[in-house]
């Protein structure tokens, strides 16, 4: 039964995650249908995730473009906010890559060309996207560009990272694979958050023509390492425009690198003649005459439609479909998409188990914790704060202390439990109800290990 919020019907559930539900949302007067992502108030406090919430609705109100997944409105009840945005009746071009492997040249202009258009954008209200990659980017039913997720979004003119108003950015951030040099330098003197997503649009580039992506390791610390110092190899195949594009967009000197309102005037990219950046190119259906061989994949978060709403769903994907890292047992190093601690609200979802009964890629998310080994109690309380991010050294303590009270004192204890229960669901169970942690902590928690 649809239940009536301001002008809006609430209908079928979209959608469900760490934070809440995403819901249709049918327009009473107008008929035009929304995505309506609901959280609770409780939940928010609980997790000391109002300021995120905060940031990332400013940022979005001033967002307002046909190749971004535009926001509404805010409606407030005693018990919930309701955030009603755009509905996107499509696909992600992750499934689109998945699916096909790479893409044709035509079809590479047409998205990448609505895409530094939509980022361009972004960038001349000041706002800077800091996780763009494929997940993050939808079509809509005519192919259109759509960006999604603005949970790990920063803002010129709002308080950054350091704590002061100025366009320097200083939180490690995003998904490794799309990250550029400088934020992973460790480097107290800040960055240039244009230049960060124009280093990611050139990493999406590279991917959507080649199938591949250009810096690949199963290893976290030598991913860092490639992607700090190695040069990128491209095809002989590849068009040298397209190259020229790239290699500018991915200059590791931040200082060389062009932006992406500088991408958006390259001679490969076709003029755009629409509003939203498009060369009424629409995305043909048909595959590539030779997709090339992927690799078999470690894991990779994906999100369904309702990742509109930031990332509050996930489907599941079979192992060996998208151009990721190899498959790697528990005991080796980093693997899969590793993600950055310094997460926003919408971000924390990144981690998605792979299958259907959550339990698909736990030795892959197991090997991944391997850098929190030996440490006892510091890195226990090193693991929190990079699952929880935004949360106060305080809560941060009480979570650790909740689980010490339930004999879970190190990391190694988390993964020995997530072995032998080797469900999600009883995972979360068992934090929840033996130690006492918040549901949406839980929930967290349950995503770095499943």
């Amino acid at each position: 039964m649809p239940v009536k919020v301001g002008k809006y019907l609430i209908g079928e559930t979209l959608g469900q995650g760490a934070f809440g539900k995403v819901k249709l949302g049918k327009h009473t007067e107008t008929g035009v249908q929304y995505a309506v992502k609901i959280i609770e108030k409780k939940e928010i406090a609980a997790n000391s995730m109002a300021a995120n919430v905060k940031r990332e609705i400013s940022i979005m109100r001033q967002l307002h473009h046909p190749n971004i997944v535009n926001f509404h409105e805010v409606l407030i009840s005693k018990a919930s906010l309701f955030i009603v945005m755009d509905l996107v009746k499509g696909d992600e071009l992750y499934e689109l890559l998945r699916k096909r492997g790479h893409l044709t040249e035509r079809d590479a202009k047409h998205i990448f060309g609505q895409l530094v258009h939509g980022v361009a954008y972004c960038h001349e209200q000041g706002i800077y996207h800091r996780d763009l990659k494929p997940e993050n980017i939808l079509l809509d039913a005519t192919s259109n560009v759509k960006i999604t997720d603005f949970g790990m979004s920063a803002m010129t003119g709002l308080v950054n990272e350091a704590g002061n108003p100025n366009a320097l950015l200083y939180t490690a951030c995003g998904t490794l694979y799309y990250c550029a040099p400088e934020v992973l330098s460790n480097s107290t003197t800040g960055y240039n958050g244009e230049k960060v997503d124009a280093w990611s649009c050139g990493i999406l580039l590279y991917l959507m023509l080649v199938g591949r992506l250009p810096f690949e390791s199963e290893d976290m610390a030598a991913l860092t390492k490639l992607i700090q110092s190695a040069p990128v190899k491209y095809p002989k195949s590849m068009d040298p425009m397209a190259m020229d594009l790239i290699s500018r967009l991915l200059e590791k000197d931040q200082h060389k690198r062009i932006t992406v309102r500088e991408a958006r005037q390259h001679n490969w990219i076709p003029k755009p003649t629409g509003e939203n950046g498009s060369t009424n190119a629409a995305v043909s259906s048909a595959a590539p005459s030779k997709v090339p061989p992927l690799p078999s994949a470690a894991s990779a978060p994906a999100a369904t439609q309702a990742n509109m709403t930031n990332r509050h769903s996930a489907q599941s994907l079979k192992t060996g479909e998208i151009p990721m890292p190899s498959e790697i047992k528990r005991g080796q190093s980093h693997s899969g998409v590793p993600q950055v601690v310094g997460m926003g609200v919408a971000a924390s979802e990144s981690m998605k188990s792979l299958g259907s009964d959550g339990t698909g890629d736990l030795s892959v998310k197991l090997a991944a914790l391997s850098v929190y080994h030996g440490g006892g109690a510091p890195m226990m309380l090193k693991f929190m704060a990079d699952t929880l991010p935004g949360k106060s050294d305080a809560k941060i303590k009480e979570t650790v202390d909740k689980l010490a009270g339930a004999d879970i004192e190190c990391v190694e204890d988390l993964e020995g439990l997530a072995v032998e229960l080797a469900d999600r669901n009883a995972f979360k169970a068992f934090l929840t109800g033996e130690a006492g942690v918040p549901s949406v902590t839980a929930m967290r928690i349950t995503q770095r290990l499943f």
